[in-house]
C-alpha cells in the first residue's frame, strides 16, 4: 500500500506542483487549501504524513501542528514556508514538527527526507506506483476508514472497489449510524476524482428555505442580505464528488431541480439568469425506504431511478455482530488518544452484553457508548458496573431457543405454528418498514411466498388500524 500524505497550501499553483510531484513519486496524495480543512480531514481520516505550508488561511501550520500533537501525536508533520526566520524554525521544531523546509527547497530533496521519515516510522511499508491496487487483502478487516470482517461488509468493500472507478451515480442505503458517509468517502477516495473535493450536504439538517441556495448558490441581490454572490455546493464539487446525505428528506420542489442537474450537469443560481455547469459525481444516501416514499407521493420515481444506478445497502450492526469486538478495539485506540485515557479493554462479561444488545443506533451508538464507558472508567478494563442499564436490560437473546410445554390436555399444534409464523412475519415487516423484498430476505423466503402468506393471514401495518 502506498504512503498516504495530505499536502496543504493555499496557493493553487504550489499545491498542484507538490501534488503532481509526490503522486509521480508513488505516494497517495490528497490536498487541502486551508488549515481548517486539514483539521477536519485529520479528524475523519488517517494519513501517514502531513506536508503543510506554514502560512495558510484559517488555522495555519503551527495551529494544525498543535492540534495533531494533542489528538494525533504519532502523525509525522513536515512544514515549509517562503517566509520564516531562524527563530520561527526553532520554535516549529520544538513544537513537534519532524522537519522544516524553506519553500524554495528542491522537491527531490524534500521527498528524500520525507521518505526517510516514513521509512523509519513505517518500515513494513514502501511507496508504490499509483497504478497498484489497494484492494483489501483477504482476511484484512480494515478498508480505508471502515472496519468489518463480516461477509456482508467484505462484499461492500469489493463493490466500492469496483464501482469507484466509474462515473455512475450511487445510492447508499442503511439505518442511521451504519456508516453511509464512510462508504461515500471511500468511493470518492478510490475514484479518479479522489484528489478533487468531496462536498457533503445533509439535506435533512438544512432548512428547506436555505437548501436551494446552498446547493445552487446565489447572485448578489438575489434576496435580502445577499450582499455578494456565493457559489453553491454543486460548484464547490467541480472535479470532485457531491455527497447528498439524507436525500429522502429533500422537498419535492427541489427534487425536480435536482433531476435536471443530474441530467445536464447544469443549473441556474438563485437570482441568476445565466446557466452554469460543473463537473461532479453524485453519491447520495438515505435511511428511508424510497420505494415506500414514492408510493406515498413523497419522492419522485424518475429521480429515484437516476440516483439508484448502483445501490449499496449497509447492514445494521445486529446483522454483523461478529464485527463488534473489532469495532470496540478500534474505538478504544482512538478514544484513548483523543481523550488522553488509559483504558486497556473490556471484561469478558461486558463484551458478551455488548454483543447481545441489538444496537438500534448501530455503529454510531456503539462508539458513543464505548466513549461514555471509557470516560467514566478512565483506566484499566471496562467492568460490568460501567455498562448502562439499557444495555443490561435489552438483550437480543438470539442464542436462546423459545420453548413451549405440552400440557396434559395437549395443544393445537397447527394453531401454535400459525401464530409463531404470523409473529415472525410481522416482526420482519415492521423491522423493514413493510418493504416486502427486505422482509422476505430477512426470513429467507421468496417474495411471492411472503406476499401469499400476508394475504392469507390478512396482515397490514398497525398504522392502518386507526
Amino acid at each position: 500500500m502506498a504512503f498516504r500524505i495530505l499536502i496543504a497550501d493555499d496557493e493553487e499553483d504550489s499545491r498542484e506542483t507538490f501534488s503532481q510531484f509526490f503522486t509521480k513519486s508513488g505516494y497517495d496524495v490528497e490536498t487541502a487549501d486551508n488549515g481548517f480543512d486539514v483539521i477536519l480531514r485529520v479528524k475523519q481520516q488517517d494519513y501517514h504524513l502531513l506536508l503543510l505550508d506554514n502560512i495558510m488561511p484559517g488555522s495555519n501550520g503551527v495551529e494544525v501542528l498543535k492540534y495533531c500533537q494533542k489528538h494525533k501525536p504519532d502523525l509525522p508533520i513536515v512544514l515549509y514556508s517562503a517566509h520564516a526566520k531562524m527563530e520561527d524554525v526553532v520554535s516549529i521544531m520544538e513544537k513537534g514538527a519532524q522537519k522544516f523546509f524553506p519553500k524554495e527547497t528542491a522537491l527531490a530533496t524534500m521527498e528524500k527526507h520525507i521518505a526517510e521519515i516514513l521509512t523509519n516510522k513505517y518500515q513494513q511499508m514502501k511507496p508504490e506506483s499509483e497504478n497498484d491496487s489497494q484492494t483489501p487483502a483477504t482476511g484484512d478487516c480494515h478498508y480505508l476508514d471502515m472496519i468489518g470482517d463480516d461477509p456482508k461488509m467484505k462484499k461492500i468493500f469489493g463493490i466500492i472497489e469496483r464501482v469507484a472507478k466509474t462515473e455512475s451515480t450511487i445510492l447508499v442505503t442503511g439505518a442511521s449510524g451504519t456508516g453511509k458517509e464512510l462508504v461515500a468517502r471511500a468511493i470518492h477516495t478510490r475514484s479518479k476524482r479522489g484528489k478533487g473535493p468531496l462536498v457533503p450536504v445533509n439535506c435533512a439538517a438544512i432548512p428547506d428555505t436555505l437548501l436551494e441556495s446552498e446547493l445552487f448558490g446565489y447572485e448578489k441581490g438575489a434576496f435580502s442580505g445577499a450582499v455578494k454572490s456565493k457559489p453553491g455546493r454543486f460548484k464547490m464539487a467541480d472535479k470532485g464528488t457531491i455527497f447528498l446525505d439524507e436525500i429522502g428528506d429533500m422537498p419535492p420542489y427541489l427534487q425536480v431541480k435536482l433531476l435536471r442537474v443530474l441530467q445536464d450537469k447544469s443549473y441556474i443560481p438563485l437570482g441568476g439568469i445565466q446557466e452554469m455547469s460543473a463537473n461532479f459525481r453524485v453519491v447520495s444516501a438515505t435511511n428511508k425506504d424510497l420505494e415506500k416514499e414514492i408510493a406515498e407521493g413523497n419522492f419522485r420515481e424518475d429521480l429515484y431511478f437516476r440516483l439508484n444506478v448502483i445501490p449499496i445497502s449497509i447492514p445494521p450492526l445486529r446483522e454483523r455482530r461478529g464485527d463488534i469486538p473489532l469495532l470496540i478495539n478500534s474505538f478504544l485506540n482512538k478514544i484513548n488518544n483523543n481523550e488522553d485515557l488509559s483504558v486497556e479493554g473490556v471484561e469478558k462479561e461486558v463484551m458478551e452484553k455488548l454483543f447481545r444488545y441489538d444496537w438500534p443506533g448501530n455503529v454510531r451508538e456503539l462508539e458513543n457508548m464505548v466513549e461514555r464507558m471509557m470516560i467514566f472508567r478512565g483506566e484499566g478494563n471496562i467492568l460490568l458496573e460501567d455498562v448502562p442499564q439499557k444495555i443490561l436490560g435489552n438483550q437480543s437473546g438470539k442464542d436462546e431457543t423459545p420453548s413451549m410445554e405440552v400440557g396434559e390436555d395437549g395443544i393445537d399444534f397447527n394453531q401454535v405454528i400459525s401464530e409463531m409464523e404470523k409473529d415472525l412475519i410481522l416482526q420482519a415487516l415492521e423491522q423493514t418498514g413493510w418493504n416486502k423484498n427486505k422482509a422476505a430476505s430477512l426470513l429467507n423466503l421468496n417474495r411471492t411466498t411472503l406476499v401469499e402468506k400476508i394475504k392469507k393471514k390478512k396482515l397490514k401495518p398497525s398504522s392502518e388500524d386507526n
